[in-house]
């Protein structure tokens, strides 16, 4: 039987949507202290390849009244933030946005509303105290109260972001020693739970391989996609869909493993052996 947080966590990802207009509220002391119980736990912050990714949740407004954040108007109403920090080594941002999603997930079974802003904030605004002097702020989303009724930027942004449209079952997913297409219905079932993984401008880089009993995950870069940007944030995503995937099979452990066929046009990430059990 399938545990009751993985069902939350399935739920979780096919209703959440970016929220980029809020109500006018602050957080509830309930769920401010919810949030910040979740970041306390050590296993909260730390990814599947080990490394440490940090999040804070910061107000939107200092105590003088000001606000801290610069969005480029994208974000209204937000009472606050979540800034994640990390190294920007290749595994760490990977871990990074495992992390992140796992949060975001958290947050939306607790109907708080997200949105992952990668390139639209401004970061010489964000006033946090790095753990290394090497490390960065690759993401940042808000927290706050869905406001039901979007505003015509809202629905401008995530037409533009085409956050309403995937890719095809087909063209993210193959199976079997020669990659063929999925016919097994169970399988395609799982790979929706994939394929709604949000990533930077929907560009859905990740490509997975359902091999005997081993899961492979790729990256199909887009190119030159983030060159502006300090990190690879197409590494953020791949850590994205790590955590869809962990979310429906919770026992899942990831490796890297040597002696992977190619894949035409994209690079290897990382493997999940299957699970025999349904949950863990």
């Amino acid at each position: 039987m399938m545990n009751e947080k993985s069902i939350r966590m399935k739920q979780a990802i096919l209703q959440r949507k970016s929220v980029r207009t809020y109500m006018d509220k602050l957080l509830t002391q309930m769920d401010e202290e919810k949030v910040k119980h979740y970041l306390a736990q050590q296993d909260n912050g730390k990814g599947p390849f080990g490394n440490r990714v940090k999040i804070v949740l910061q107000s939107a407004i200092s105590v003088e009244g000001q606000k801290i954040f610069g969005t480029y108007g994208v974000i209204r109403n937000a009472p606050a933030y979540l800034i994640a920090q990390c190294s920007p080594k290749r595994y760490a941002l990977i871990d990074c946005g495992y992390v992140f999603e796992r949060l975001v997930l958290f947050l939306e079974s607790n109907r708080l509303g997200t949105c992952w802003l990668g390139g639209t904030f401004e970061r010489h605004k964000v006033k946090v105290e790095l753990i290394d002097d090497d490390w960065i702020i690759p993401i940042v989303s808000p927290v706050g109260y869905t406001r039901e009724k979007r505003t015509l930027q809202d629905m401008m942004m995530r037409q533009m972001a085409k956050s309403h449209m995937r890719k095809s079952i087909d063209e993210l997913f193959v199976c079997g020693p020669n990659k063929k297409i999925i016919q097994d219905e169970s399988c395609r079932e799982e790979c929706e739970y994939l394929r709604w993984a949000p990533s930077a401008s929907n560009q859905q880089p990740w490509r997975v391989w359902f091999c005997d009993d081993l899961v492979h995950f790729f990256v199909k870069r887009t190119k030159g996609y983030g060159k502006a940007l300090p990190f690879d944030i197409q590494m953020v995503d791949m850590g994205i869909i790590l955590a869809h995937y962990q979310a429906i099979h919770p026992g899942s452990v990831y490796e890297i493993l040597e002696d992977i066929p190619l894949w035409e046009g994209c690079e290897y990430i990382a493997s999940s052996r299957v699970s025999k059990e349904v949950d863990a």
